[in-house]
């Protein structure tokens, strides 16, 4: 046994609910790297994309998003994965819905271990330095699909994780013409998936941008508003989709929510029975919370947006909706109770 290893196991024996991301941290590692370090893990190598492929023999799996606020799992089946060279779409509403970023996708490693009396089984995925993308863990009686996944995969060697860089987000400062341009294209939006490629254009993050939104299309919110909204929704049985993710994925849930809970300062979704999705959520960490509005060809589209110190999203929250057809009404009747804005088109006209 590798004295990283060692020293991950006697922090266990100190506190059994210690996750593998916080044993880590104290251990000055990076995720990857302790995981390589156990004698059981095994490397599957980088083709992400084939073993994907192969884990839709899985009949069920838990699926697990996370990033430094927010936890994301799902359990489901997995479906085919669109992979290009900048992208990988799964677009399997209420089921196996992600983005993915592929640049960012490196590393695969299996690893057994003990929980609550059983051997859980999980693959989990890394970018190159070592931070966990998704984990996926095996819930269906297929342990010879899931063993003959990980024997075909398994290679001899495992991976060097390089150092990650401290990343510093620059200030970006408009200037007079420059905002007026930002917010004209703005209100000029089309399209929700749009707002990214404006955002780029500018170099902005969302902080920045709703900061310099037009009037009346970005108000900044108590942090409490998420989890009013979210008891809201539940209570009047208004369908949801909501977004967390990391810079390697974006894991999505639709549909209604039923059991909202704080438990240990933490805001949770506790859903699986219902609709196998739970949600975790450190909203103390929040550092700014959002009620965005933007113009499309169905007319408004509003959300809830948690941003990081960084300026980055870490959840962001949507009323159901197809492409299409406008937003529910009801959603709007949930922002409005929660924000006490109004959300309507007359308003920006």
């Amino acid at each position: 046994m590798s004295q990283l290893w060692q020293q991950y196991q006697d922090l266990k024996a100190q506190n059994a609910y210690l996750f593998q991301y916080e044993a880590a941290d104290l251990l000055h590692v990076s995720e990857g790297e302790l995981l390589s370090s156990a004698p059981e893990s095994v490397y599957l190598g980088q083709d992400f994309g084939a073993i994907f492929k192969r884990l839709e023999a899985i009949e069920e799996v838990q699926l697990m998003v996370r990033n430094h606020i927010a936890v994301h799992e799902k359990h489901t089946r997995i479906t085919p994965l669109k992979l290009s060279p900048k992208v990988g779409l799964a677009i399997d509403v209420g089921g196996f819905d992600v983005r993915l970023f592929p640049s960012h996708w490196h590393h695969a490693f299996a690893h057994d271990f003990p929980s609550r009396g059983k051997t859980l089984r999980s693959i989990q995925f890394f970018d190159a330095h070592g931070f966990a993308l998704q984990k996926v863990y095996l819930q269906s009686d297929n342990d010879d699909v899931w063993q003959a996944i990980v024997d075909h995969f398994k290679q001899a060697q495992k991976p060097t994780f390089t150092p990650a860089t401290p990343h510093i987000t620059e200030q970006t400062v408009l200037n007079d013409e420059q905002l007026q341009t930002f917010q004209q294209r703005w209100r000029g939006l089309t399209n929700v998936h749009q707002f990214f490629g404006l955002l780029e254009s500018y170099a902005l993050t969302r902080q920045q941008a709703f900061e310099s939104a037009p009037e009346g299309y970005a108000f900044q919110l108590e942090t409490t508003a998420i989890e009013a909204m979210y008891e809201t929704a539940a209570a009047q049985e208004v369908p949801l989709i909501t977004f967390i993710g990391n810079k390697g994925i974006v894991q999505i849930q639709t549909g209604t929510v039923k059991n909202v809970s704080r438990m240990r300062g933490w805001l949770n979704i506790f859903d699986q029975k219902h609709n196998g999705f739970t949600m975790h959520l450190d909203d103390a960490k929040i550092a700014t919370t959002w009620l965005v509005l933007r113009p499309t060809t169905d007319g408004l589209i509003s959300c809830i947006e948690a941003l990081d110190e960084q300026g980055h999203t870490v959840l962001s929250v949507f009323g159901q909706r197809v492409e299409g057809q406008a937003e529910l009404s009801s959603w709007r009747q949930v922002l409005q109770n929660v924000t006490e804005q109004t959300i309507s088109e007359e308003s920006l006209a």
